[in-house]
């Protein structure tokens, strides 16, 4: 009787392992990327108001902003990254929310 009911604790549990790794795992790395998106889209809004504030130059704002997440050790995906940055200059400028975090 304690194998029958030793496999069927075994099933149970590796048909729990199977459905947690289809649906949580995921669940949980869609979180993560949506957290690290935040913080990179405030960063960038950091970036871009102290680069408005001290820079003159459109290349070397956006050299400055690229400057700045690197140094903050965020990965850069160039279209995300470009996008970003072209939202906090509009919400700067007065166009938006951008930014991220408030």
């Amino acid at each position: 009787m304690n194998d029958v009911l030793s496999a069927i604790a075994e099933i149970v549990f590796f048909i729990f392992v199977a459905i947690a790794g289809r649906y949580l795992v995921p669940l949980l790395r869609q979180k993560l990327d949506g957290t690290k998106y935040e913080d990179l889209a405030y960063w960038v809004g950091v970036a871009v108001k102290a680069a408005e504030q001290t820079i003159t130059g459109g290349a070397d704002k956006k050299a400055f902003v690229l400057s700045f997440l690197r140094d903050k050790g965020l990965d850069l995906d160039a279209d995300k990254v470009d996008a970003l940055i072209e939202a906090a200059v509009y919400a700067l400028k007065g166009g938006g929310t951008g930014g991220g975090k408030n």
